[in-house]
């Protein structure tokens, strides 16, 4: 049975692309998140579509690197024997890169993680399972089973509590499990070579078909255009771009710091910082910081930072969100 190599090679980069955040400021702020690559909307409509494959490859948390890595090592290792490196690699990354499209699609928040091309490989099992039951028997089925609980628990808990990327989950899912019904290698009864001793020449064995080097180019090539293309329609009328993120998450962020949860406003005037530039950004980072001042109940200093924040060049919504921050402070104006 081959090793694993590409399922250990992929959990090891993850690895390394954690602790490179943990170095570099913390793999759970938001800023460093955005700087390195986390998924963020308005900033993939702006060009930056590299955020569709790096978010794959970074995690938010220890526990959220941990969930991947262990799930990428139980279903990774039996996909990847089972179809080869190449195709196991490139259900992984087309799995996480479509997870990636659907929660662009889905809204504008900052997320990331292995979660979409995990869901994708589980997917690939299943489709390996669903077109060789025939061969497997009620070992395909009970495993079918199985998967289908898993991913049931999953979206049960996805639904269930807040800060996961449901739409992720789900487009990884079902793209990996349609490359992986193209990929799958399929498996026969045939008749044992005649290099086998005479004892066992009449018994059959199972031969696993791999998908020929041209099915599995056209499925890349396939998979490839099929990215470009959604990620151009989205962009094409995305409601989440700068210039028009006022109207879906600015009165979010107000309704959120009039009922005291400034953690909420934070996360959107970050994610507003990472994009800005020069006293902009400055402006929303007082901003941001004050914000978070006022959410661990420090009003001095958190009127003392959006006040400061407010001399400075601020977007027209992060004036609103300021404003609005102050009112409910009370403070003095």
């Amino acid at each position: 049975m081959p090793a694993a190599i590409a399922t250990w090679t992929l959990v090891a980069a993850n690895v390394l692309a954690w602790l490179f955040l943990e170095a570099s400021g913390g793999s759970q702020n938001v800023i460093v998140l955005l700087r390195f690559g986390a998924k963020y909307g308005p900033a993939i409509a702006d060009g930056e579509y590299w955020r569709l494959l790096s978010a794959v490859f970074i995690h938010i948390g220890a526990l959220h690197l941990l969930t991947n890595a262990v799930g990428l090592l139980i279903f990774g290792g039996m996909v990847e024997r089972a179809y080869g490196h190449m195709s196991f690699l490139t259900i992984y990354l087309f799995a996480g890169v479509f997870g990636n499209i659907a929660s662009y699609a889905a809204g504008p928040t900052v997320s990331a993680g292995a979660s979409g091309a995990v869901f994708g490989v589980v997917g690939a099992f299943a489709a390996y399972l669903a077109v060789n039951r025939r061969i497997l028997g009620d070992l395909a089925r009970r495993s079918l089973w199985g998967v289908a609980i898993i991913i049931g628990i999953n979206v049960a808990f996805g639904l269930s509590v807040g800060g996961v990327d449901n739409w992720a989950h789900l487009g990884g899912l079902i793209s990996g499990a349609v490359l992986g019904s193209v990929l799958a290698p399929r498996l026969r009864w045939e008749a044992l070579p005649a290099t086998a001793t005479e004892a066992t020449l009449d018994s059959p064995w199972i031969v696993a078909r791999s998908a020929s080097f041209w099915r599995w180019q056209a499925a890349a090539v396939a998979s490839a255009v099929l990215v470009v293309a959604t990620t151009y329609l989205i962009t094409t009328n995305y409601p989440y771009t700068p210039e028009r993120i006022a109207a879906t998450t600015i009165g979010e962020a107000e309704r959120a710091v009039r009922s005291g949860n400034y953690d909420s406003a934070r996360d959107i005037v970050d994610a507003m910082a990472a994009t800005s530039r020069g006293g902009t950004r400055l402006g929303l980072f007082y901003l941001g910081r004050g914000l978070g001042h006022a959410d661990d109940g420090q009003r001095r200093a958190a009127i003392r930072d959006i006040e400061t924040a407010l001399t400075y060049d601020l977007p027209r919504d992060a004036v609103r969100i300021a404003n609005t921050a102050l009112e409910q402070l009370g403070a003095r104006r």
